[in-house]
């Protein structure tokens, strides 16, 4: 004999160059009575092999050095290792390699991940076969001793029927047409068939394949690759469908061709496979259909899944984006920090509750409550990808943000409650007060017919009046734009006019005080704006400019205008103001007055006012000041032209 196997030891030798594969399979096979050596590459393999010749390999194909094939060609082409059945296992899982692993001389090939059952299962086959060929070559060489006095037994296939019927697989013995030659009892249990009528019958009649419908193509395929394994079905009696997996060698025996088979029943494994099968698709189902976002991504960052709830939320599809980083889910303004929980979570690090922004295709930002869990390898060891799962929260941020901006409102509505109150019972109790008084005392001097004073009483009385009345027009015109009663009506006008017009409304308050109003305008100026608003504004800084500036001073106003804006200034030599001062001027919740060069009275609502008007127009509105150099209020407005109003 070539090979010089101790059967009953069942030497197995695994040459695969992970370490964790050599484990699991050593721990498995050990636990089922079989003796395991290991190799973790092709070199060493044939070193352990010259050293003590196993009963079988377990052959990887891709490893360092030499790869499986050049083991498998090696082994082969040494007398001493020839007939070592080798098994190659391995996650290569192309025709061409499969072909190529048999054409070396491979008893089988076992794709990775196999299930170490099945694994088991063949093993056992081929230490059977095996065993059998072992049997066969003792049987083999007695016959050549008895051949000159039995040779009518040359032929015989009997000599090895009693390993062979004893098999739990099915075995059966056919010609390269078909016709069967030979059956074992596991094969007349499968079929439900006696032995005597399946010896009866053809390879066709029992398997339903393409390759029992063109047997003799399939024995001219097998004889050049000689082993050949595939799943297919075998019909029994009834015409039930028994799932199967079938090894088949060609074989020649007394100058006769055979095609020799191995049948494996594997109902209860597609039975596991189908329960498998319902599983995964079950929990696809509650992944996919579950109410909460749900998404995965591996260790590069990258998505690998997420449900229909994550595909309603970003608004993007699962097939688009797949591969893709998970940064493109999150807005720029917190893209940094999600990405910094994300790659934390990756490294098995659970959040318990992370708040996360995702950012919709439309541009709108959902915020989030995430929780999330590592998913790990077979081996528990090493995690693959993460899993976390979102509630949204987007509606309570929105309900906070809105409280607070209800908060503000009611802040600055109190503000403005405030200050109504106090310019009535203040501000407009004085001008009264210099009416009532002035007024019943004319009454008195002229029941008495004393006419001495009357004329500046009079002026006092008008002066007052006039003070108080447009104290009056500015909390009109204020309290109808806060509770939004004040309607705005742009038009086209010309604001040169506009600012001559108010300009001589209130000459008379300048020339009391001998004040020069000098205007810097250019010829026209046409603007698209609310006149009354305009008229207001311009008519508030004026004032304000007469109020504090002394006797004897200058006001100057200027309109100048470019592509885009118009912009006036109104500027005085008055007493100024300081930084403090002027932060505070055009907000209502801050409470501003002031007395005039003239203890003129003031209350800051014009300026408010005008800040109001100036924004409604689009416009914008500062001061420049110091104190003891005066004062320049600028406001700009936009420009509009006529094909522009038409649009809008």
């Amino acid at each position: 004999m070539k090979n010089e196997v101790d059967s009953h030891t069942e030497d197995i030798l695994i040459v695969d160059d992970l370490e964790t594969n050599i484990k699991f399979l050593t721990t498995k096979l050990n636990n089922v009575g079989y003796h395991v050596r290991t190799a973790s590459n092709g070199e060493m393999a044939l070193q352990c092999v010259q050293t003590k010749l196993p009963a079988l390999i377990l052959l990887d194909i891709i490893m360092p050095g030499f790869d499986g094939f050049e083991v498998c060609k090696r082994l082969k082409a040494d007398n001493r290792t020839c007939d070592i059945p080798v098994i190659f296992i391995t996650a290569v899982n192309d025709n061409s390699s499969k072909i190529e692993g048999f054409r070396l001389g491979a008893v089988d090939y076992i794709t990775k991940p196999f299930i170490i059952e099945e694994v088991i299962s063949r093993i056992s086959v081929h230490f059977k076969l095996r065993l059998t060929q072992i049997e066969l070559k003792n049987q083999n060489t007695k016959l050549l001793n008895e051949i000159a006095e039995r040779i009518r037994l040359g032929e015989s296939l009997y000599l090895n029927q009693f390993a062979i019927d004893h098999m739990s697989d099915a075995a059966y013995w056919a010609t390269p047409d078909g016709k069967i030659k030979y059956v074992n009892d596991a094969a007349c249990r499968l079929h439900d068939y006696t032995r005597e009528e399946m010896l009866q019958m053809s390879i066709s009649d029992i398997a339903v394949s393409d390759r029992a419908q063109k047997w003799t193509d399939f024995s001219k395929r097998l004889k050049d690759e000689g082993m050949m394994s595939f799943e297919s079905f075998h019909k029994t009696r009834t015409g039930k469908l028994v799932p199967v997996e079938v090894h088949v060698n060609y074989l020649t025996f007394g100058g006769n061709e055979y095609n020799c088979g191995f049948v494996h029943d594997i109902t209860e494994r597609k039975k596991a496979e189908e329960s498998l099968r319902e599983t995964k698709n079950y929990l696809e189902s509650l992944f996919d259909y579950a109410n909460a976002p749900i998404i995965v991504w591996d260790n590069n960052l990258e998505i690998t899944k997420f449900n229909k709830a994550f595909e309603l939320l970003s608004g993007r599809k699962e097939s688009d984006i797949l591969g893709q980083k998970v940064e493109i889910l999150f807005p720029s303004a917190t893209r940094e920090q999600s990405i910094e929980y994300i790659k934390k979570a990756s490294t098995g690090e659970r959040w318990e509750v992370v708040e996360i922004d995702i950012l919709h295709v439309d541009g709108t930002v959902n915020t989030l409550l995430w929780n999330s869990a590592a998913i790990y390898s077979a081996n528990s060891k090493n995690i693959i990808a993460t899993i976390a799962q979102g509630q949204s929260i987007t509606k309570r941020k929105q309900a906070e943000r809105a409280l607070r901006e209800s908060e503000k409102q009611l802040r600055e509505l109190n503000a403005t409650k405030d200050k109504f109150f106090s310019i009535i019972a203040h501000d407009l109790k004085s001008p009264f007060n210099s009416i009532i008084g002035f007024s019943n005392l004319l009454a008195e001097q002229m029941k008495e017919k004393n006419y001495e004073g009357t004329e500046k009483y009079a002026e006092i009385i008008q002066h007052s009046a006039m003070k108080a009345l447009d104290l009056l027009l500015n909390l009109l015109e204020w309290s109808r734009s806060q509770t939004g009663r004040m309607e705005f009506h742009p038009e086209f006008c010309e604001l040169v006019s506009n600012i001559k017009e108010v300009t001589e409304l209130l000459n008379d308050a300048a020339h009391q005080k001998s004040i020069t109003i000098s205007r810097h305008l250019p010829h026209n100026l046409p603007i698209f704006a609310d006149t009354a608003m305009i008229s207001t504004i311009l008519r508030n800084l004026i004032s304000n400019a007469i109020k504090f500036t002394p006797s004897g001073g200058t006001i100057d106003i200027y309109a100048t205008s470019d592509r885009n804006n118009v912009e006036i200034k109104v500027s005085d030599n008055g007493v100024g103001m300081d930084e403090k001062i002027i932060n505070r001027l055009f907000k209502i919740e801050e409470n501003i007055t002031s007395t005039g060069t003239a203890n003129e009275k003031g209350t800051g609502l014009g300026l408010i006012l005008c800040h109001e008007f100036v924004e409604k127009h689009g416009g914008k509105i500062w001061v420049e000041s110091k104190p003891g150099k005066g004062s320049t209020f600028y406001f700009t407005l936009p420009m509009r032209r006529y094909d522009e109003v038409n649009f809008l």
